[in-house]
């Protein structure tokens, strides 16, 4: 947990901010492992709540064996702000969720094979739920050798 004063940069005037942060680390066995982290931030100028600030962020790890494993990875995020305290025009709420999916094989130290999927959306005022932006699925092989 952390309390501090901090500059709001975006509209030059001294801040509160508060943050808390849990976060949890599980292991089933051997090869499961789960990652859950969440922050929150409140930050009051005067005048009231600039905003209210929530991240989540989820990683599951599926270890096949020492070669080989499988992620999903979720991030979610959601922001409330209070529009009459910002200088400039801003968004009264932005929800954003980023998912991936990568399976990792390692052949050596040196060499690596990934595969994966990802996509990611967001909503705001204009929209009433999440919209997906895009959609990626990706390959990646890396190998290093000496000269």
């Amino acid at each position: 947990m952390r309390v501090e004063d901090i500059v709001d940069f975006a509209n030059t005037r001294l801040g509160r901010s508060k943050r808390f942060g849990p976060s949890v680390n599980y292991r089933w066995g051997k090869h499961l492992e789960l990652d859950l982290d969440h922050t929150l931030q409140q930050f009051d100028v005067d005048g009231g709540r600039l905003f209210t600030a929530n991240l989540t962020d989820l990683k599951t790890t599926y270890q096949f064996s020492a070669r080989s494993f499988l992620r999903l990875t979720l991030q979610y995020t959601d922001n409330k702000r209070n529009q009459d305290l910002y200088v400039r025009s801003v968004q009264a709420r932005t929800k954003q969720l980023t998912t991936q999916l990568l399976y990792s094989y390692r052949f050596s130290a040196a060499t690596r094979f990934f595969i994966g999927y990802s996509d990611a959306g967001f909503q705001n005022d204009t929209y009433d739920a999440i919209e997906k932006t895009n959609r990626t699925v990706f390959a990646k092989f890396s190998y290093a050798w000496l000269p």
